[in-house]
């Protein structure tokens, strides 16, 4: 089976490759043409520019669509080999995983004993129906199907107290899960994913946890938190991208996907694409023999990707790709 990714050169050091990104825009393979989003001519000047260590540009310049050469293809095998051979170039840690680091940092690492399968949640991946799937997987309620489940109960009580966490395992069961489950995560273009991220957090909802980082996002680019003033995507983008580093750690929905399931210390056998989403979930309940049915849904962000990234200023982007870059060269994002 292969799947439709965005191709990248080995042989490209670190801050070309950050520029480079720049030009990559998901290919959804999926997707009828019209919606598969191209990226920017202009981007050429950006790239020559950080190349020679530049790394100030006009801040009022904005990207145009451009026509790309076609994708590269990688099968499920290829995406692991690509994945550990990054780990391995960059000395990311592979080392045995301490009970202290899996209690601080694998809380949202997900475990189902009946199928043997651990799962590795990141938001906006697709993992509010993973999440039902491991309800409906734990046997423990009534329901059958994905669509009984309120997406509230998947991130609520329901969950919590049908599906186990791997820091909840002793040292011994953790090296068995660790061992021999079927370990699989999903991935996103990290462009799409934090647009999604601000849409549905801050366009859309209105939810307290995410008012008070509106409030926080507004006052770190000086505007009035308590007015009607909108939270606009360059406010988000710029509060990600803070040259301190301060603002990341914060909220899950946008850390990196380093930092949320360390694909360099647990050797996962699947790594989903959300590109390819179709694909991968029938190759997943394949290899764990679910019974359960798995719809797969688009999601209206990746419609509206050419739309918000082509306001923003080629600095700003570039920011947010340098700040991402891990999660462009390890899971193969970058051109």
């Amino acid at each position: 089976m292969s799947h439709s990714t965005v191709c990248t050169s080995r042989t490209v050091i670190p801050v070309l490759g950050a520029v480079v990104l720049i030009v990559c825009v998901l290919t959804l393979s999926a997707y009828p043409p019209h919606t598969i989003h191209r990226w920017s001519a202009q981007l050429s000047s950006t790239y020559s520019n950080v190349s020679q260590g530049h790394d100030h540009f006009n801040s009022s310049s904005s990207w145009k669509p451009l026509q790309l050469p076609k994708t590269c293809e990688l099968t499920e095998a290829d995406r692991l080999k690509s994945l550990y051979e990054w780990c391995e170039q960059n000395n990311i840690s592979s080392s045995p995983i301490s009970k202290q680091s899996i209690r601080e940092n694998f809380k949202d690492v997900y475990v189902d004993d009946k199928y043997k399968v651990m799962y590795c949640h990141i938001p906006k991946t697709g993992c509010t129906n993973w999440k039902k799937y491991l309800i409906l997987m734990s046997g423990r309620t009534k329901y059958t199907k994905l669509r009984e489940i309120r997406g509230s109960d998947a991130h609520g009580k329901l969950f919590a107290d049908n599906v186990r966490t791997l820091a909840e395992y002793s040292d011994a069961e953790r090296s068995h899960i660790l061992r021999t489950y079927f370990k699989f995560m999903f991935v996103r273009h990290p462009l799409t994913r934090l647009l999604s991220a601000y849409r549905n957090k801050f366009e859309k909802a209105n939810n307290p946890t995410f008012e008070w980082f509106r409030r926080k996002i507004l006052i770190y680019n000086n505007i009035d938190s308590h007015s009607e003033n909108p939270l606009t995507f360059t406010h988000f983008l710029l509060y990600l991208t803070d040259p301190e580093g301060k603002n990341m750690h914060v909220n899950e929905h946008w850390q990196s996907y380093q930092e949320l399931c360390h694909p360099c210390r647990i050797k996962y056998d699947y790594i989903g694409h959300v590109e390819t989403m179709t694909e991968d979930v029938k190759a997943i309940l394949t290899k764990i023999s679910a019974p359960y049915q798995f719809p797969v849904q688009q999601s209206t962000s990746d419609e509206y990707v050419e739309e918000y990234y082509n306001s923003l200023s080629t600095h700003l982007v570039t920011r947010v790709i340098q700040r991402y870059h891990d999660d462009f060269a390890a899971f193969k994002y970058n051109c």
